[in-house]
């Protein structure tokens, strides 16, 4: 990153890439996150915006159906399970 701005926003930052590309981006933005950089992130794997995320908004076709930290999420649901868990229960038998 050229700056250190405040606010990043990264739109599906891992679509198209290999697996060094992939761990790459990933360290980045752990690294940005922790020196206090806020990061919107919109991603369709699941598992890193388990591994990335403060806070967490779960959008089903085109609306926001939950939000909030992971561990919130989870006490409000199922109780346990991953990030992807969690979002196949509150969005099956929706129409999907």
């Amino acid at each position: 990153f050229m700056r250190n701005p405040e606010v990043l926003l990264v739109d599906e930052p891992f679509v198209g890439l290999d697996p060094h590309s992939i761990r790459l981006i990933h360290n980045m933005l752990k690294e940005k996150a922790a020196t206090g950089t806020t990061i919107l992130l919109t991603t369709h794997i699941l598992a890193f915006a388990e591994s990335l995320a403060d806070r967490i908004g779960i959008i089903f076709q085109g609306k926001l159906i939950a939000s909030g930290s992971l561990q919130e999420l989870k006490s409000q649901n199922s109780g346990s399970g991953s990030l992807e868990d969690l979002f196949l229960s509150l969005t099956s038998g929706k129409d999907n």
